[in-house]
């Protein structure tokens, strides 16, 4: 997902007053924009464009969000636990201590 207030900093320092703009000066479609603002996974070369303009690099223009399950794998099965959960929480640490031993 595309960090928008990031963006819109950069837009701010250098005086881009509108998306509309924006996309100009990135050679992107307005449309474009608006896809991804409203939470669409943008294309690597929309990306480039943005960050290229800005002279930044792409990983900054992005919000890394933490995993909501983790996956693990034993010799009899794959299990998927939802990370949000805090019972489930303290299986996965009770596992992995087991793991250890």
């Amino acid at each position: 997902m595309v960090n928008r207030k990031y963006i819109d900093q950069l837009m701010l320092e250098q005086g881009i007053t509108s998306y509309p703009q924006l996309a100009k000066v990135c050679n992107l479609h307005y449309t474009t924009l608006l896809y991804i603002f409203k939470g669409h996974n943008p294309g690597v070369a929309t990306l480039k464009s943005i960050a290229d303009y800005f002279d930044v690099s792409i990983d900054s223009l992005l919000i890394s969000t933490p995993p909501n399950y983790v996956y693990i794998v034993t010799e009899v099965r794959k299990r998927k636990i939802k990370l949000k959960s805090k019972e489930n929480i303290k299986y996965l640490m009770f596992y992995l201590l087991l793991q250890e031993e």
